[in-house]
């Protein structure tokens, strides 16, 4: 196991990629959680980018920069858990024997980290519907790609969450979290699915 900072967005991605697929703990699948993240928060940003600055889409435009805006802070974030999660687990292995109230804290940490990334999957699931409608028709399957692979986020979340509060003490924070979920998941299922064939319907038609 690396001690320390993890660097890997300074990484070249065969090199990622060679640590993901090897006998360590780290990267592991709450890192690609990130990752996947990140990637279908910058496919999003693409279409918008591709959208700003076109006459046949300028009504929308403020609405657009306003979301690429919003859109870039949160695949920042998403970047820096790609990073945080492998960090958190470290600890995690750190104090489970040494200091296990302290491992109950990082425990929390990473059920916490997972539950925001699925808040930002819905988010973009969100977005990607705003871009269905208003954003470049030429981009319309990177929309549904973005989609697609917020939804997987979504659910990769979910299962780091559910892993981590497997080992977790707290049964209240542990409903609590298994709530918003819950809600989450509904919003992620509905406006995913009508994302994913609305795109599909727009493909179709050409």
């Amino acid at each position: 196991m690396l001690e320390g900072k993890f660097n890997y967005l300074s990484w070249k991605l065969e090199e990622y990629f060679e640590n993901l697929s090897s006998k360590t703990p780290t990267p592991g699948g709450g890192s690609v959680a990130g990752v996947t993240g990140a990637l279908s928060s910058a496919l999003l940003s693409m279409v918008g980018n591709f959208t700003v600055g076109k006459k046949k889409y300028k009504e929308y435009e403020e609405e657009i920069k306003e979301l690429l805006c919003e859109n870039g802070t949160l695949r920042k974030k998403l970047e820096n858990y790609i990073e945080k999660d492998s960090e958190i687990y470290q600890n995690i292995m750190k104090y489970t024997k040494e200091n296990p109230s302290l491992a109950q804290k990082f425990l929390k940490e990473s059920a916490n980290l997972h539950l925001d990334i699925a808040k930002s999957s819905l988010r973009i699931i969100r977005w990607n519907g705003v871009l269905v409608e208003k954003g470049n028709r030429n981009l319309i399957s990177d929309v549904g790609i973005s989609a697609v692979i917020a939804i997987a986020t979504f659910y990769s979340a979910k299962i780091n969450a559910w892993i981590n509060m497997k080992y977790i003490e707290d049964e209240d924070f542990c409903k609590m979290v298994c709530k918003e979920f819950e809600e989450i998941e509904k919003e992620v299922k509905e406006k995913g699915k009508k994302v994913f064939e609305d795109v599909m319907k727009m493909i179709e038609r050409r």
